[in-house]
């Protein structure tokens, strides 16, 4: 898969492979890994050069994400309610984590000014913070308990805030302070009884100042932080909201911004994996 072989006068290609009902991808953190989580199977590319070097079959991926060495997996399979860690070269099960009370449905993992961090979100609409996943202990505390399902979890890459989005009706976004874990911004998507709303999946730019965002209503929406403010006469440290800046027509399941901020990889449940440029024109 030779990703310059998908781009043309920046517009995406796309990359599909006959059969795959849906794709979720990670990158590692030094950009030398991309995972796939498909159906029934992980699939571990390296990318420079682009090949693909492993397969490991039985495992029915909800989400994937890489550990901040760039060492291990964590995978959520789809309908469990743990989460199981992989070495990267072995493909070994290390950890079986636990604590959710329905299934686990979205994954990140980071190593943050208080330690490596996993967060993970579930069908029981809670949102927990793990800090010794390696070693396969209980989670440390419960972040956010959603009305309904809580569908996508993100950190930024510098570390001091951390994202959330609600599902099952309640379309909107949470972001945290990972420190004080004390509210910092509400991103509110569309209500309209109409559409089934929910954020599927979340990604922060490098830069830790814009978000992307993949809604359940067929769009994708980019937030740039710098827009976000409380109102005028709010109180000191008050939350804060804003309108995205950039949305377009696309339905994703699950966005990914390359680890140097040069790619914005999007999949969706038809197995197709849209890569475009970044900074978008």
């Amino acid at each position: 898969w030779q990703p310059q072989a998908l781009l043309h006068a920046n517009r995406p290609e796309g990359w599909l492979t006959p059969g795959l009902e849906g794709v979720t991808v990670a990158w590692s953190p030094d950009g030398q890994w991309l995972a796939l989580g498909l159906t029934n199977e992980v699939r571990l590319w390296q990318t420079a050069p682009w090949r693909e070097v492993a397969r490991w079959d039985g495992i029915p991926v909800q989400d994937l994400v890489f550990d901040p060495s760039g060492e291990y997996l964590a995978v959520a399979q789809k309908g469990q309610n743990d989460i199981v860690v992989y070495a990267r070269e072995s493909g070994e099960a290390i950890a079986h984590l636990q604590g959710h009370t329905n299934a686990v449905l979205a994954l990140d993992w980071a190593q943050t000014d208080v330690g490596p961090l996993l967060v993970s979100a579930g069908a029981d609409g809670t949102v927990r913070l793990w800090d010794k996943p390696l070693q396969g202990e209980n989670p440390l505390v419960v972040l956010d308990h959603y009305v309904g399902q809580a569908w996508s979890v993100a950190f930024a890459p510098d570390h001091r805030l951390v994202a959330s989005g609600a599902g099952a009706g309640v379309n909107r976004i949470t972001v945290r302070s990972v420190v004080s874990r004390q509210v910092d911004l509400r991103l509110p998507g569309p209500t309209t009884p109409e559409a089934q709303v929910g954020v599927y999946a979340l990604a922060f730019t490098p830069d830790s100042q814009q978000i992307f965002s993949a809604h359940a209503e067929g769009m994708v929406r980019v937030w740039r932080l710098e827009d976000c403010q409380a109102p005028p006469d709010a109180p000191p440290f008050a939350t804060k909201t804003c309108s995205p800046y950039r949305a377009w027509q696309e339905k994703a399941t699950t966005v990914a911004v390359s680890p140097n901020g040069a790619w914005l990889a999007t999949a969706g449940e038809a197995g197709v994996v849209l890569i475009r440029p970044l900074p978008l024109p």
